[in-house]
């Protein structure tokens, strides 16, 4: 029997009786390269456990990755093989060494988390995952909540360093250390150049842990390409306590590739087919080993007990003679949505007291997350929310909501079960002016792919509609006001989206 190469570095989670899964499977030539890069290889087993047998091990699986990412982008003939050559031993590293996950099961629960933020990046984490067994290597060249479960996984956000001049990133960061998401590390592969120029700050790693202290994070500066390093890096994440941790990791552009690394104007530029194409996977497989040693990638935590199924919601008890503002039923049936339904959540942008989801967040405090004046992040936190399977609401005045566009066209894109809720809507605030009236969202809302724009006439017809939106599949706008407004349906009124 072989042994199985553990990195006993990694975090405190790894126990004796830790599961692995074993990545043994058949070989698929691909016809058309040399047979030192053939995409079906896997790991060849191995009596070694030495840190350096880790390290060798790792180094070939980046060098693989960098080849599947060239191959991809030049089939493809368009893509960032230099933005994922850069990336490829941080990737490696987390995939084959640091992260818990299933290859076979993406959606467990208990799979530790990785978010690609540097998005040019996307061929290098198609071709971990195939990597991993998820999907054929062929597939390739076909190519274009932590406090709520209690759960044991962690999650790993890759960044470029270009997009660390962004003001959400910081928001993010901001309210990361508030909430003090220990499990939570990101990663910036610094690697100098931008897209028609070098970055700001290009390698000055001690200007990006400066910026990342400050803001309260255990920043760890690292050789983006020294896995053994890494590994330390990944290690001490895992040990802190009470903070987020980011790696700050210099790397190189197109790193592997001699006529392209570090230099500048290949930024999305795949390498041409034939002679040019060929010399950069000669480099690059000329790092991967004849018999290299056997990974293991470790299997998340047994999946909890799901929670109890949702109820429906009882009726709404106002008189015929009452007046209420549509805002104020909505907040009133997010507390119902959230006792009948333990997946609600909801999220506001400090006007809880104006959007009355102080209601929910009395009722229900470890189901509500303030995110304060930070739209951006509001929007980017209930997609995630959402894409675990959660239903998150998120609230605000409707004219902060354009804050977030950028974000609220991706959620849609993504087709992200996400509600939205923008009050103050109109010009009939009055007196607090234009710039706090939401006039422009209606069309910013109803101008995205699969939105369901609702905008109830009263109390009534608010208090169903926002029942609806929970049980609605896909992105949904839920349009209030601030004027108490007379009440014209009766509490038995039945609504439905689509319908009049």
């Amino acid at each position: 029997m072989s042994q199985k190469i553990v990195n006993e570095r990694r975090d405190p989670r790894l126990t004796d009786s830790t599961p692995f899964v074993r990545l043994q499977y058949a070989h698929q030539p691909a016809a058309s390269y040399p047979e030192s890069i053939q995409l079906g290889e896997r790991s060849v087993p191995t009596t070694s456990t030495s840190a350096d047998t880790l390290v060798a091990a790792l180094s070939h699986r980046a060098a693989r990755l960098r080849i599947l990412s060239v191959r991809a982008t030049t089939e493809a003939g368009s893509g960032h093989p230099t933005s994922c050559c850069s990336a490829a031993d941080i990737v490696a590293t987390l995939f084959f060494s640091v992260m818990r996950f299933d290859p076979r099961n993406p959606k467990h629960p208990n799979n530790d988390r990785f978010v690609l933020s540097k998005g040019h990046a996307a061929p290098l984490l198609y071709a971990a995952w195939a990597e991993a067994g998820a999907f054929n290597p062929e597939e390739l060249l076909r190519i274009n909540a932590k406090y709520l479960d209690k759960s044991s996984y962690r999650t790993y956000v890759l960044m470029g360093d270009g997009e660390s001049l962004e003001g959400s990133i910081w928001e993010a960061a901001e309210i990361a250390r508030h909430y003090q998401l220990d499990n939570l590390c990101a990663i910036v592969d610094i690697n100098r150049l931008g897209q028609s120029d070098p970055t700001l700050l290009q390698h000055d790693v001690e200007a990006y842990r400066t910026r990342w202290s400050a803001f309260g994070w255990n920043a760890v500066p690292v050789d983006g390409h020294d896995i053994d390093k890494l590994l330390d890096a990944f290690a001490q994440a895992a040990r802190t306590k009470g903070r987020p941790t980011v790696v700050l990791a210099r790397t190189l552009k197109g790193k592997g590739i001699s006529f392209v690394e570090d230099k500048p104007d290949w930024h999305g530029k795949p390498l041409k087919k034939g002679e040019e194409a060929d010399k950069a996977l000669a480099e690059l497989s000329s790092k991967l080993l004849p018999t290299p040693p056997k990974v293991e990638i470790r299997k998340p935590d047994p999946i909890a007990i799901s929670p109890a199924p949702a109820k429906p919601i009882a009726p709404p008890e106002y008189a015929p003679t009452d007046s209420v503002a549509t805002r104020e039923a909505f907040g009133a049936t997010l507390v119902k949505l959230g006792e009948a339904n333990p997946l609600v959540v909801v999220l506001d942008a400090d006007v809880k007291n104006s959007t009355f989801t102080e209601k929910f967040a009395k009722k229900l405090p470890a189901r509500f997350f303030e995110t304060w004046i930070g739209e951006q992040n509001m929007i980017g936190i209930a997609v995630g929310l959402a894409s675990q399977g959660k239903i998150p609401f998120a609230a605000t005045f409707a004219c902060f909501l354009t804050r977030a566009y950028d974000f609220i066209r991706m959620a849609a894109i993504s087709r992200s079960n996400i509600k939205l809720m923008g009050s103050h809507v109109g010009v009939s605030i009055g007196e607090d002016g234009p710039s706090q009236m939401g006039l422009e969202d209606l069309a910013m809302m109803a101008a995205q792919p699969g939105v369901v724009v609702l905008y109830p006439s009263d109390a009534v017809c608010t208090h169903w509609l926002t029942a609806q939106a929970a049980d609605h599949k896909g992105m949904v706008y839920i349009r209030t006001g601030r004027p108490k407004t007379p009440i014209l349906y009766k509490n038995d009124e039945r609504f439905t989206i689509g319908g009049s």
